[in-house]
C-alpha cells in the first residue's frame, strides 16, 4: 500500500515539474518575442532598438538553455517556435 502511494506521489511531481519545466520556456520564449515585436516599432530609434533586440535575444538564449539536455520534454510546437523566433534568425 505505501510503495503504491509513493508510486503515485513520484508520478505526480515528475508531471507537475515537467509542467513548470514547460512554463518556464514558454514564458521565456513569449518575453523574447513580445521584446522583439516592440523593437520592430522602434527601428528608426537605433539605440533603442537595439536594447529591445539584444533583451529578445537574452529571453531566447534563456529559454534555450532551458531546453538544452531536456528537449524531449518540450512539446514539439514549443521547441518550433523557439527555432522560427526572428531573434533566432
Amino acid at each position: 500500500m505505501l510503495s503504491t502511494a509513493v508510486g503515485v506521489w513520484y508520478v505526480q511531481d515528475r508531471k507537475s515539474s515537467r509542467a513548470e519545466f514547460v512554463r518556464d520556456v514558454e514564458s521565456r520564449w513569449l518575453e523574447a518575442n513580445i521584446l522583439c515585436n516592440q523593437a520592430q516599432r522602434v527601428r528608426d530609434k537605433a539605440a533603442q532598438w537595439e536594447t529591445l533586440l539584444t533583451a529578445s535575444q537574452s529571453a531566447l538564449d534563456r529559454a534555450e538553455k532551458l531546453l538544452n539536455g531536456r528537449e524531449s520534454q518540450a512539446p514539439d510546437e514549443l521547441r518550433s517556435r523557439i527555432q522560427e523566433t526572428p531573434a533566432n534568425t
